[in-house]
């Protein structure tokens, strides 16, 4: 290599610095599977997350309940030419299709799957504010609750 060569290379490391050339990070999702009711015996665990969901659950009019409970949680990066699968317990989990942003958020085609049957269809925007959340049906005692929100 002669002089120049590395005096090219050496002034394109110096203007462009190694984090520059990595990709933009992938934008992450956590989904969760929620027990809402009243006298539930069902044990669960806390995550700082789940405690933020708890006050917007209590805030809807049809998923106030005086309980909830986390059966489980999981947080999957959303990359833009593949299906994410967000499954925070064997049973019941989300598909989703990425399909875009713009100013009103990201957008997905969704899919809630119980088991190996898809329950729900549905063309969704999430925002960095405002969490999905979907009642589902009544399961030992309460209603099951999946959450959708966007982290960073």
């Amino acid at each position: 290599m002669n002089r120049r060569h590395a005096l090219f290379f050496a002034a394109t490391f110096l203007l462009f610095p190694l984090g520059t050339l990595q990709a933009a990070e992938e934008p992450k999702v956590w989904g969760a599977l929620i027990l809402g009711g009243a006298d539930l015996a069902v044990a669960g665990s806390d995550s700082a997350q789940f405690q933020e969901i708890r006050g917007r659950l209590s805030k809807e009019a049809q998923l106030r309940f005086s309980e909830y409970v986390l059966l489980g949680e999981e947080t999957q990066a959303v990359p833009k030419e593949f299906d994410t699968w967000v499954v925070p317990s064997k049973e019941i989990f989300l598909e989703l299709d990425y399909k875009g942003s713009d100013a009103s958020g990201m957008k997905f085609f969704l899919r809630l799957w119980h088991k190996e049957t898809v329950k729900t269809k549905a063309d969704v925007v999430l925002t960095p504010d405002q969490p999905l959340l979907i009642r589902g049906p009544q399961w030992k005692g309460g209603y099951l609750i999946f959450a959708l929100d966007l982290v960073n």
